[in-house]
């Protein structure tokens, strides 16, 4: 079945040649087939802060942080990170 669909958008805060920084928000909507183990049946939202440094051509490192809210389920909430 059709699984939990999101919508996000970006926005650049800091654009610099080696460093770029940016803001972003998820918006999770609910999934039609909680019943077939495809997502919940709830609405939540992840606002992230994500950085890209470029200390040299041929190396880059990537790090985002954020908290994804659930509108209805409390123990769906969740901290985030990923490098």
């Amino acid at each position: 079945g059709l699984g939990r669909v999101s919508l996000s958008g970006k926005y650049l805060l800091v654009g610099r040649e080696t460093l770029q920084v940016a803001s972003m928000l998820e918006l999770f909507l609910p999934s039609p087939n909680e019943d077939e183990y495809s997502g919940s049946n709830t609405f939540s939202m992840l606002p992230r802060l994500v950085v890209r440094h470029t200390p040299s051509p041929a190396f880059r490192l990537h790090g985002d942080i954020g908290y994804e809210g659930d509108f209805e389920a409390a123990e769906l909430r969740r901290f985030v990170w990923n490098t």
